[in-house]
């Protein structure tokens, strides 16, 4: 039994009341790094937790067990005599005589190691959470069965469904408006094969466009849904800008040529002189209605770009 609680570093200690004594087990001296000889007390052994609130939640159990009758199993930080910070899993039982408590027994286990990678692995995660809250995608975590495992703020902010009622449950299931599974089978047929899959997608329900990227691994798939209907509006809107611009490129190479050209034209014949008097009189009324098609063509270029400048 000895080796077995040394390779446990599982000591035995007892808080004994009816001779106001404690005892600790070789194995409790090992992990508070005191001598074979040493003697606690119920200030020494307060003495040796890393801060006040352990030290507090110790005497609330000892008083909730004298009183209630009730066990306890904490895991508290202590400082040993050497100085050194160790993690401790402390267990108490009380026994009773008489309807009175007579003594505590318990153990004490060094759980170091076993904590302190806990720790850091929670420290882990939370940075990871940390990361996944401020990014400006919405992020979906789900396993393969499209159960929701993560859900952070902004795909509430984008799909309008708290995360208390999307974690746990199945994707399909979280009240998505207007979002059916039978318009997306495609997509998931491509997501369970492991490849990567990105797509944008209008969602009326929502008024929205959204930009979807999902990433599948052995057990997860990782959703980014980005809203991008900003992003479409500003395109439809220079896409009927360059339109426009097309339009009035068109107006300049063709539409304003037919005028200018007979212009050109009569002007030529009257350099060279070519005209009679009665002809240069009716070249003149073509000059002018030309002059004055000439005019309605520019007034509706100018009236089209006006337009593209107030659009932008």
């Amino acid at each position: 039994m000895n080796e077995i609680t040394d390779l446990a570093l599982i000591g035995s200690w007892e808080l004994n009341f009816n001779s106001s004594t404690i005892y600790w087990s070789n194995i409790v001296k090992k992990i508070y790094e005191v001598d074979s000889n040493y003697t606690p007390t119920i200030n020494s052994v307060l003495g040796f937790c890393k801060d006040g609130e352990s030290r507090k939640r110790i005497l609330q159990e000892i008083n909730n067990t004298i009183i209630n009758g009730e066990p306890w199993d904490l895991e508290l930080p202590i400082i040993t005599a050497k100085g050194n910070e160790r993690w401790v899993r402390m267990i108490g039982k009380p026994e009773f005589a008489f309807d009175k408590c007579f003594r505590i027994i318990g153990s004490i286990q060094d759980i170091h190691d076993l904590k302190t990678t806990e720790l850091k692995m929670e420290q882990a995660n939370n940075d990871k959470n940390d990361i996944l809250e401020s990014i400006g995608d919405a992020f979906i975590s789900l396993d393969h069965d499209w159960t929701v495992t993560y859900w952070n703020e902004k795909a509430k902010e984008v799909l309008g469904v708290d995360k208390e009622n999307a974690i746990g449950k199945n994707f399909w299931s979280c009240n998505l408006k207007s979002i059916q599974p039978q318009d997306y089978v495609k997509y998931y047929r491509t997501i369970r094969s492991g490849k990567t899959l990105y797509f944008e997608d209008y969602i009326s329900g929502l008024n929205k466009w959204l930009e979807v990227s999902a990433y599948p691994s052995e057990n997860t798939i990782s959703l980014y849904i980005r809203d991008i209907t900003e992003k479409r509006w500003i395109q439809s809107a220079v896409e009927k800008q360059n339109e426009k611009l097309r339009e009035i490129a068109w107006t300049q190479s063709h539409v304003v040529r037919a005028p200018l050209s007979r212009l050109m034209g009569i002007i030529d014949l009257f350099h060279q002189d070519l005209l009679a008097n009665d002809e240069k009189i009716d070249m003149l009324d073509h000059i002018y209605s030309s002059a004055i098609e000439l005019d309605s063509i520019i007034k509706e270029i100018v009236t089209k770009s006006q337009s593209v400048i107030s659009n932008e």
